[in-house]
């Protein structure tokens, strides 16, 4: 049944009985509504079905993203990443999360010096499976999954781009594949995705 809920002479939310929304009223002030502290506000998510090669061993190029306006001040934003790869050899590829152009998610720790330079990138991808058959160039005809959860701060209400960026490491003659393995013969084809949630404090 359709209707209207009214205090006083001011619709406060209407009922379509056809589409069995409930709709509220430009009367009522949302920006005041206090949600309780864990209470997902939001969410966004964007799937990455490109399939490309990563050669650059210096600047970070972007595997995916997403972005998100978030509605509350010092809301927490968990990133959810399912990020398909491979990368051959013994060389590491290198990937890091970014708040703009910011790294995030990278350790903080200077107790003790990991990786020297590479300390700064927070993921190393190597190969999956490292066995006599790929010990020459690591080949795969699979890209790994790689599942990346990480809850971050932005602070002040505002629009950020949350991406994943890699290079290929030292070598680009080893490159960083993103959705396919270095055998595409006879391959899987995935697809990555990137998922915000703003969560209220």
């Amino acid at each position: 049944m359709s209707g209207t809920i009214t205090v006083g002479d001011k619709i406060l939310a209407s009922h379509d009985n056809v589409s069995g929304k409930l709709s509220m009223s430009e009367n009522v002030d949302m920006s005041n509504i206090v949600f309780p502290a864990g209470h997902v506000i939001q969410m966004v998510t964007n799937t990455m079905d490109d399939v490309y090669t990563i050669t650059d061993t210096v600047n970070m190029q972007e595997i995916m993203s997403c972005s998100i306006t978030t509605k509350y001040q010092n809301s927490k934003i968990m990133i959810n990443m399912t990020a398909h790869l491979w990368h051959t050899n013994y060389y590491t590829g290198k990937v890091c999360i970014f708040r703009d152009s910011t790294r995030i998610g990278v350790g903080t720790d200077t107790t003790n010096a990991f990786g020297g330079s590479q300390g700064e990138y927070g993921i190393g991808i190597r190969p999956g499976q490292y066995t006599s058959a790929t010990l020459a160039s690591g080949q795969s005809w699979s890209a790994n999954p790689y599942g990346l959860i990480y809850t971050d701060t932005p602070g002040v209400i505002g629009t950020y781009v949350y991406a994943l960026k890699g290079t290929c490491g030292n070598d680009s003659n080893y490159p960083l594949y993103v959705n396919r393995g270095s055998d595409t013969n006879d391959s899987p084809r995935p697809v990555s995705t990137i998922t915000l949630m703003e969560i209220v404090q």
